[in-house]
């Protein structure tokens, strides 16, 4: 009997949910390989975002690297082969991580769906779920990695800016990028024609229970509709965190042809732009001393002493600008002198701040058209859509802050504009920190910078 393939039908949908700043919650398909990813970021910061995204697309690369290199393939030997994948990206997503400190402790959960023939392999470690439904049942194929903890009783999940109150949060005990060598699950079971498999975050699973999630599979014969109901339903209940559903759906197996065997045909990325990836660092640093300067001020119209607050606010404002801005709205909450006075079209810091975006405009471009490969490992195509995610996730959170900015009044606890500036910050230094990163990670022997088009 000749070989056979998977017939498959898969829909996956993400969303940021109602209450997060940027959706760190990744999702990755390989049709060719049959292979099916959702990742978890941890932390609640833009590296966590990073992680997520850097997982997903790994797994597809690191899995036909690790297939090139055998000579015989049965499920055990698959099953072994997938174990092993995690535990090495993991080690190198600390080990690459822990040189910068803005990427320190990144890391991601993992589901990974891959179908071999009639055989379904599910590679686990975190919280994130799975679920199958056969027969017009759910079940529920993972156990959870976790324990509960108080923030910030564990390095790698120091308390966030909004969690005052020491309360108990699940702490995840296995993920990709751990210190510790991680211990994933991989189950190997035979798939039935019919058979959906759910990789779901647990955007999901916590304010949706099973049998509302059973019940939506179950009724939507049209995938597309099945996932978009399952997001809805999870903001419904308030979308407390991110939110990402992927199906996919068996239906048997058929023969391999020789169309099967061919290569995709290659894309001719467009040339790419002399120095873009240095010219993009550069610029980036000037917009880490903006938003720091930003911060800074911040912090200081926020102090408690008021009297202090409103010397600070006029010292880094300028005295003409203090003087010029209390003319036209008087106020005696420093935070909002502060912020309402720099997001002015004449203020100094925004115009800065603009002229450096223009500056970053064509190398940004350039770093999102696939023209300039970064990583031994993923392509060029990957890198810039990492960057381009985060990148929009920054501007969309820069928005928020210019709109919060304008408001008429804005409160003496104002917590908002922190937490916003906090955010583009460290997005910025995120992306500054993969510059470095991505020409390191699962790098091969006899890679150079000059061959990845980097040179900081």
């Amino acid at each position: 009997m000749g070989a056979v393939l998977p017939i498959l039908r898969h829909a996956v949908q993400t969303d940021t949910g109602q209450r997060r700043l940027a959706n760190e919650d990744a999702y990755c398909v390989d049709a060719r390989m049959n292979l099916f990813v959702v990742c978890d970021g941890l932390g609640g910061r833009p590296s966590g975002e990073a992680a997520s995204q850097i997982i997903s697309h790994s797994i597809g690369h690191l899995l036909r690297r690790r297939l090139r290199k055998l000579k015989s393939l049965g499920p055990a030997t698959l099953k072994q082969l997938l174990l092993d994948l995690a535990v090495e990206l993991s080690e190198s997503l600390y080990e690459e991580s822990k040189h910068h400190d803005v990427l320190a402790g990144m890391g991601a959960t993992l589901l990974v769906f891959l179908v071999d023939g009639n055989f379904g392999y599910l590679l686990h470690a975190g919280d994130s779920r799975a679920f199958m439904l056969r027969g017009g049942k759910i079940h529920q194929l993972t156990e959870d990695h976790f324990r509960m903890g108080l923030p910030g009783s564990d390095p790698l999940y120091p308390a966030l800016p909004e969690e005052e109150e020491q309360v108990e949060r699940r702490l995840i005990t296995q993920f990709i990028g751990a210190k510790r060598p991680i211990e994933p699950k991989c189950q190997v079971f035979q798939l039935e024609p019919g058979d959906r498999v759910l990789l779901c975050t647990d955007g999901l699973t916590d304010p949706v229970e099973p049998k509302y999630i059973e019940r939506i599979i179950r009724k939507h014969d049209d995938l597309q509709m099945a996932v978009r109901t399952l997001i809805d339903a999870a903001n419904r209940c308030g979308g407390p965190d991110n939110i990402t559903a992927l199906i996919a759906e068996y239906h048997g197996t058929r023969p391999m042809t020789a169309a099967d065997t061919r290569k995709p045909p290659s894309t001719i990325p467009p040339n790419p732009l002399p120095g873009a990836a240095s010219g993009f660092f550069h610029i980036l640093q000037n917009l880490e001393k903006d938003l720091g300067w930003l911060r800074d001020g911040s912090r200081e119209s926020s102090n408690a002493n008021k009297l202090h607050a409103l010397a600070a606010t006029k010292k880094r404002l300028g005295s003409d600008v203090y003087r010029h801005f209390l003319s036209m709205a008087p106020s005696d909450n420093p935070s909002h002198v502060f912020h309402r006075a720099c997001v002015l079209s004449e203020s100094g810091w925004r115009q800065r701040y603009e002229n450096h975006q223009v500056e970053l405009e064509p190398f940004l471009k350039a770093m999102c058209n696939g023209s300039v490969r970064l990583s031994p490992l993923l392509s060029a195509d990957e890198t810039s859509h990492i960057i381009k995610v985060l990148w929009d996730d920054w501007r969309r959170v820069e928005q928020r802050y210019f709109r919060v900015c304008h408001r008429e009044a804005i409160s003496e606890d104002e917590q908002t504009l922190d937490l916003l500036i906090e955010h583009m910050y460290q997005s910025v230094r995120t992306l500054m920190g993969l510059m470095e990163f991505f020409p390191q990670f699962m790098r091969e022997d006899g890679k150079t910078d000059s061959q990845l088009g980097l040179s900081l």
